[in-house]
């Protein structure tokens, strides 16, 4: 008598699909821990092509460096010191009207502009308007944004009613008040 193994026909076939599956299952990982390398190297590729790129455009060189240094040491002497408005108003004196408007905290400096206005000027004030002006604009950190002259009467006979001079001052922050406003 011969001893045979018994089996079952769905157990073979239920083993085989389960054989078939996992085959398959292991092929499509292989598959797409394939394409993933490939881009993961592709990306790589294109970052090291990049950076070499940025790097042979740089603008950040030594010598670009330097004249950008420069350039805001320039712009820095340029601004103006927390007593410019002060001293500006004393040197356009009492017969002018101040109208100071808020002052803009920026990173490393402050803009304020304000309004002066002499109602009423004489002939013999020009002089002394043009001086005004000229002395303003020789104080670091002041601009003459803007100059008007209000008037009024008929074509033949006008008079000057006013004289409005719009100012901004920029002027540099101490270390402290940057402290202060974080």
């Amino acid at each position: 008598m011969t001893r045979g193994i018994v089996y079952s026909k769905r157990l073979a076939a239920a083993s085989a699909v389960a054989i078939a599956a996992a085959c398959a299952t292991f092929w499509l990982s292989a598959q797409l821990k394939s394409k993933v390398l490939k881009r993961q190297h592709s990306a790589a590729a294109l970052a090291a092509s990049l950076s070499a790129q940025i790097a042979a455009k740089s603008e950040f060189e030594d010598e670009r460096l330097e004249m950008l240094r420069d350039h805001v040491r320039r712009i820095r002497l340029q601004l103006g010191t927390d007593d410019t408005w002060d001293r500006m108003v004393r040197k356009f004196g009492e017969r002018w009207a101040v109208e100071p408007g808020p002052k803009e905290n920026r990173n490393g400096s402050s803009v304020q502009r304000g309004v002066f206005r002499l109602r009423s000027p004489r002939l013999t004030d020009w002089p002394e308007i043009i001086e005004n002006v000229k002395n303003a604009e020789a104080l670091p950190g002041v601009g003459i944004a803007q100059f008007e002259m209000n008037t009024s009467g008929s074509l033949v006979r006008r008079s000057l009613d006013s004289v409005t001079i719009l100012v901004a001052v920029q002027t540099r922050r101490n270390v402290s008040n940057l402290a202060e406003s974080k």
